[in-house]
């Protein structure tokens, strides 16, 4: 039997939830469908193609000034991967693909909104940018997959997708867990004292995941708990306006900036809770990672993220810029060892229903959708059925 061959779509391999998601998808997937990737820039993605023998082209849109190029570079890749389905992730990839993919004769193709860009609708041209980036996907895929709840209303109360829309949560890949030697070789190589607690938080230093947010509820704590540590994994275009705050809030003693690092979930299971300040999400990786590491959370209570964690069960949700109720949840776990076990341990449990394995038979199920109404066209012969669902 003749597997699917499915081309996953995406602007930039960098740094995000896209690529891990991606990977740990067509770990996933690996045998039910032949999987190929187009992408922009080079990080994770390329790495993983290089190791595992997948066919992999990268292409220049992960840069406005480049989309131009980088959509005739599209339509040559896609040519050469020839799928019978495409997955695109995230809005700009989304705004150039479906066109592309009709010049390359690919017929079938699913819309993963990896990027709620509504959330950013403010302004006169972000909203017409976002309108028109999302507007494309939607009228031109065949499915439309938000990642939340919160993201499907989004595009419902758009119009956007009517029909097509369905939510696919992001996924962990279980196996990614680091196992209890590697952690302890992580902490003693950053010299990580046993008898502190210690807090991290990972992602990207941007404006979206307001850090600074989380300075300002971590002055509170340090007044309080000497024996408590901040660490926080990432780097993007508010690095250097954090460093500036924490030096202005004097919490430089107990904060450290570790800078951007290949693997997050390392640090997550190396730490004793973990710390997220996010405005907005379409889903949120590392609140997965965290429960699949069996460490409590505290965090924004969230479109995207709220569909992960249960208040008081995994971790703690917090309204949104609460600096005081965060530091009061981030305290009480600090003081309290059995909390933050009895949390970690729930955390696993639910971390099961967002594994690759059983995410991935959701996707599996969707793709073997759409190519059955493409064998229901008369195209049986290029639309071949997907070998199995993984889910369990």
């Amino acid at each position: 039997m003749n597997l699917p061959k499915v081309c996953h779509i995406i602007h930039n391999d960098g740094s995000g939830g896209g690529p891990v998601f991606i990977v740990d998808q067509m770990t996933a997937m690996a045998g039910h469908v032949q999987s190929s990737v187009i992408h922009g820039g080079s990080g994770r993605i390329a790495a993983y193609c290089e190791a595992a023998g997948i066919a992999h082209w990268q292409v220049s849109i992960d840069r406005k000034a480049t989309i131009p190029l980088g959509f005739l570079e599209l339509v040559a890749a896609l040519r050469k991967a020839s799928p019978d389905l495409a997955i695109i992730y995230g809005q700009w990839a989304g705004a150039v693909a479906p066109a592309a993919l009709r010049m390359a004769g690919v017929r079938r193709s699913i819309y993963s909104c990896q990027w709620p860009s509504f959330y950013t609708d403010w302004g006169f041209w972000r909203v017409v940018r976002n309108w028109i980036c999302e507007s494309i996907p939607c009228r031109w895929c065949d499915r439309v997959v938000p990642l939340s709840l919160g993201s499907w209303y989004q595009y419902t109360i758009r119009k956007l997708g009517a029909g097509k829309l369905r939510v696919i949560h992001n996924c962990v890949d279980l196996n990614r867990v680091p196992s209890a030697k590697k952690i302890r070789a992580l902490r003693e190589g950053l010299g990580w004292d046993p008898e502190l607690c210690h807090v991290v938080s990972v992602g990207r230093l941007a404006d979206q995941k307001c850090v600074d947010w989380l300075l300002r509820s971590w002055r509170i704590v340090s007044r309080q708990r000497t024996d408590a540590r901040l660490w926080i994994v990432g780097d993007g275009p508010e690095t250097a306006a954090l460093h500036r705050l924490a030096k202005e809030l004097d919490i430089t003693e107990t904060c450290t900036f570790l800078g951007a690092r290949s693997e997050g979930i390392e640090f997550v299971a190396a730490g004793d809770i973990t710390a997220m300040t996010t405005l907005y999400e379409a889903h949120g990786i590392v609140a997965l990672e965290s429960m699949a590491c069996g460490r409590p959370i505290v965090l924004n209570d969230v479109d995207g993220p709220r569909d992960s964690v249960t208040d008081g069960i995994e971790g703690f949700l917090v309204p949104p810029a609460d600096i005081e109720t965060f530091a009061e949840k981030l305290l009480l776990l600090i003081g309290n060892a059995a909390l933050r076990k009895k949390m970690g341990e729930a955390g696993r449990v639910r971390a099961e229903e967002f594994s690759a394995a059983r995410i991935s038979g959701d996707y599996l199920a969707l793709i073997e959708e759409v190519l059955a109404e493409d064998r229901g066209r008369g195209s049986a012969a290029a639309a071949p059925q997907v070998k199995a669902e993984v889910r369990p």
